[in-house]
């Protein structure tokens, strides 16, 4: 009997690929574009991932612990981030003050008006109108 290769074998062409997270995943997102957080330092990450074209961080959880360290000299983009002005899991001034206190780090920021953590889903919308110009 003959296998067939699956076409999923062969590696995405990433510079026509984005990555979006939610919240902790939002986190999760700019790691892969090569920032950095100091509790996974030495973390290798493989280089197709330098060429992503759009990172896009929804809600991210970057300031969810006081300790947590981010560097953000290897993002190779300026990403997207989307807040949410009355987010009660991820504060909004602790997340413009990590982008103030990093000079390398000029993301595109937008702010829901009046949405918590659990945005809205006619503020959704919005959000979804944003990252499809982010990923022209």
């Amino acid at each position: 009997r003959r296998l067939r290769l699956s076409p999923w074998r062969q590696l995405p062409d990433y510079s026509h690929t984005g990555v979006i997270g939610v919240s902790f995943g939002g986190s999760v997102a700019l790691a892969l574009a090569g920032a950095q957080l100091n509790d996974y330092e030495g973390l290798a990450l493989p280089e197709e991932l330098a060429s992503l074209r759009a990172v896009i961080g929804m809600v991210p959880a970057t300031t969810y612990r006081g300790d947590a360290k981010w560097s953000f000299d290897k993002l190779q983009l300026d990403p997207l981030l989307i807040m949410a002005e009355k987010d009660e899991s991820v504060a909004v001034a602790p997340e413009l003050e990590l982008i103030d206190a990093n000079e390398n780090f000029t993301p595109d920021v937008a702010v829901l008006k009046g949405e918590g953590h659990f945005v809205s889903a006619s503020k959704w919308r919005i959000a979804r109108q944003l990252v499809l110009l982010k990923l022209r």
